[in-house]
């Protein structure tokens, strides 16, 4: 049964040898972090099928032009050959591209948080500001 070691007796805590496991850290994340990444693993998801489709339609055409008039290919590639270069196009496209939408979201999105902090930093020095002067 897995115990996340918040939940653990402190002296089961001292005497394991273990590094805890990355399962642990995302179970104590809060409701807002997983919604935040979440949505960005959504756009990445959605933008590298997009993409992987676009892939799979550009290269179909040229692969089986190619494989239907070249002797070498063919002799040499057939209709399994065709599709793993088909597929591994697409397959290529859609990783790429989300792994890229994903760390865009969350670049945004840490950005945004860093921004609202020095906004309301700014806006607590300057309610302080207020207050003074108006005390004098």
């Amino acid at each position: 049964m897995f115990v996340p070691s918040a939940l653990e007796r402190p002296r089961e805590r001292e005497q394991r040898v273990f590094v805890a496991s990355p399962v642990e850290s995302v179970m104590q994340q809060s409701a807002e972090q997983k919604a935040k990444a979440q949505e960005c693993v959504d756009a990445g998801v959605k933008a590298g099928f997009y993409n992987a489709a676009w892939a799979a339609a550009l290269t179909t055409p040229p692969t089986i032009i190619i494989c239907r008039t070249m002797p070498w290919a063919k002799r040499n590639l057939n209709h399994t050959a065709q599709a793993l270069i088909i597929s591994s196009a697409a397959i290529a496209a859609y990783f790429i591209t989300s792994e890229h939408a994903i760390m865009d979201c969350t670049k945004r999105k840490s950005m945004e948080a860093i921004h609202a902090k020095r906004q309301a930093k700014a806006d607590a020095a300057d309610a302080a500001a207020a207050a003074a002067a108006a005390t004098q």
